[in-house]
């Protein structure tokens, strides 16, 4: 060592490191020592100081007094994030896994961390694309390099891409308990998409699956905060809309259950998805879709594709005022609007999958469409057509005998258009009806 360094306590820190002073003896002005669990000094005592030396000359830091370790910066890559684990601090409240956030110039600031309450263990903070002069003494930092010696796998340390027409489903693992009978954790504002968790805690976010999504773009987020999945997002084909059957959300004060409700509330929402791509988060929603051109049923005993709607629909035998039996087919014409379709949905129900066969997609023509069979069409085939025709229809032929029936269909016809149409309309549907006696 030069002999001036020596006398001046010289000492130089590269561009390129970080000083860290471990002090050997405590001076006359700060006789106070570390206690038995305190790693870092804030006053002076002997030990680890909290400050470290920045690059450039340093003097008074005479080699029987100091010992400066010299340790590189961290750095973390573009696209990338690094963990922090506080070696000491407060400890984290029960209920809590990690360390809350306190303004320390991303944990460059060792003193300030200390001093705001920084809380020993892993941390809510991160690091992102950059270059950082941290005490690592105080703080231990986990990037791609050193990931495995963490029990961490690098790629969970790059920032999070959510792709092109995808959504990210978000679990979080600190907050609050969701409350009892909920599924999901409530929106909560101002945490950027989980890139600040702090705000998210602050504002009563909840463990667990949450409501809100990540849209497509780059997130910088914890790990050790949130896991994201990502799914497809909710496709409407032409020639059809979706109705969101919601299992979140307030639930609806002197409502009717069977009444559609304003996105907000559980149950099926009044405003239905049209054609195109929408970011529905699938493990709080369900989508039926429901198509808006006519479907034909045929209430006949020809032989007919098992995928029919009206695959189970046979010609109606009916017994007459008189007492005779004779065969009545039927073919029903019947549509619903896009608007309508939530009223649909809310009144028949709405069970397993949207689909019957394979669903189509983008770019294929309505004709198309037309075949494809729609678990919604069919629930209300089986659920309200099926015994609304055949009632009817019995009822009616017991008011007439055979020969007056047959004789005056078409009176028979137009009072069936006229009460299937008024019945149907309460569903959300439009309808004509035709008959035809066998």
């Amino acid at each position: 060592m030069n002999p001036l360094d020596l006398l001046y306590g010289s000492v130089v820190i590269g561009e390129n490191e970080v000083g860290i002073v471990i002090k050997k003896l405590n001076s006359k002005s700060h006789n106070a020592t570390l206690s038995t669990h305190q790693l870092i000094a804030l006053n002076g005592e002997a030990g680890c100081q909290a400050d470290t030396l920045s690059p450039g000359l340093h003097q008074g830091y005479w080699p029987w007094i100091y010992t400066i370790l010299k340790v590189p910066v961290i750095k973390i890559p573009a696209g990338e994030i690094g963990l922090v684990i506080a070696n000491y601090g407060r400890s984290i409240p029960p209920g809590r896994i990690l360390g809350k956030h306190v303004e320390c110039d991303n944990f460059q600031n060792a003193r300030a961390f200390l001093e705001n309450g920084g809380e020993k263990g892993r941390q809510l903070g991160i690091l992102t694309g950059g270059t950082y002069r941290i005490n690592t003494k105080l703080f231990t930092v986990i990037t791609s390099v050193n990931a495995f010696d963490h029990a961490m796998n690098p790629k969970d340390l790059r920032v999070h891409t959510i792709e092109a027409d995808r959504i990210g489903i978000v679990t979080a693992y600190d907050g609050t308990p969701i409350k009892p009978g909920e599924i999901a954790g409530s929106p909560v504002s101002g945490h950027d998409n989980f890139q600040t968790p702090q705000k998210f805690i602050d504002g009563g976010g909840c463990r667990g699956l949450q409501e809100e999504i990540l849209p497509s773009g780059s997130w910088n987020l914890n790990p050790w905060f949130v896991k994201v999945e990502q799914e497809g997002m909710t496709n409407i084909p032409a020639g059809t809309v979706g109705v969101i059957i919601s299992h979140v959300g307030k639930t609806p004060e002197n409502k009717l259950a069977s009444e559609p409700v304003e996105l907000g509330y559980k149950g099926v929402c009044k405003t239905p998805l049209y054609p195109g791509k929408h970011p529905i988060n699938p493990r709080i929603m369900s989508v039926e879709i429901v198509p808006t051109h006519d479907v034909s049923l045929n209430w006949t005993n020809k032989q007919k594709p098992p995928t029919n709607y009206d695959a189970q629909l046979h010609a109606l035998r009916l017994r007459s005022k008189d007492g005779f039996f004779f065969d009545i087919e039927v073919t029903q014409v019947i549509s619903v609007a896009g608007q309508d379709a939530p009223k649909m949905i809310s009144r028949v129900g709405s069970l397993g999958s949207e689909v019957l066969e394979s669903e189509p997609t983008v770019g294929h023509t309505t004709g198309f469409i037309n075949a494809i069979k729609f678990r919604s069409i069919k629930n209300l085939v089986t659920r309200v057509l099926e015994s609304m025709i055949d009632n009817y229809f019995r009822n009616s032929a017991q008011d007439y005998e055979a020969l007056d029936f047959h004789a005056n269909r078409s009176d028979r016809q137009r009072e069936a258009i006229d009460h299937i149409k008024s019945a149907l309309s309460a569903y959300g549907v439009q309808a004509e009806v035709n008959t035809k006696c066998a």
